[in-house]
């Protein structure tokens, strides 16, 4: 288990109350069932992955989430919010918002104004916009590649939004 949560006292402890309910009997075969590892690929890389038009990266991790059972609409909420903070930035700057007030003006946090603004450069906010369209249409409509309320994405789709979005 410490290979699994590391020196996480407190997960362990949790995790050993969980086992000892599922069987009183710890076997590696329970762990393996019930323990998640704690290393998990992180959702932020991947959009940052997006915003560099890293396509190799960012479906590398789309895959990782996607087999760890994270939910597609999730990855594609972070997608999105992701570009709205492109989006906002990009036509701040283009209005020549000076770099010290983009923070305020955008309701971001400082530091995701500074991790957004350095991808800045790999867009322009036409595209930028084009590429968020593509989140917002249903599947099966002509260009779209969005989701459908209630319908539940399948890799290719959230690999087909990842990659239309990332150039």
């Amino acid at each position: 288990m410490a290979f699994y949560l590391g020196n996480d006292l407190w997960q362990m402890n949790r995790e050993i109350t969980k086992l000892i309910h599922y069987q009183p009997k710890i076997t590696s075969e329970s762990i393996d069932l019930l323990v998640k590892p704690k290393i998990e690929p992180n959702i932020f890389q991947a959009i940052d992955a997006l915003g560099e038009k890293n396509k190799k990266t960012a479906l590398k991790l789309l895959y990782q989430h996607l087999e760890k059972g994270d939910n597609e609409i999730y990855l594609l909420t972070m997608l999105a919010y992701q570009f709205r903070n492109l989006i906002k930035l990009k036509s701040l700057i283009e209005q020549n918002t000076p770099y010290y007030n983009l923070a305020k003006k955008a309701k971001l946090h400082p530091f995701v104004v500074k991790k957004t603004s350095a991808q800045l450069k790999n867009f322009s906010l036409n595209e930028l916009k084009n590429r968020s369209r593509h989140q917002k249409r249903p599947l099966g409509a002509k260009g779209g590649l969005g989701f459908v309320s209630g319908r539940a994405l399948d890799y290719f789709t959230a690999s087909t939004i990842f990659l239309k979005t990332s150039g």
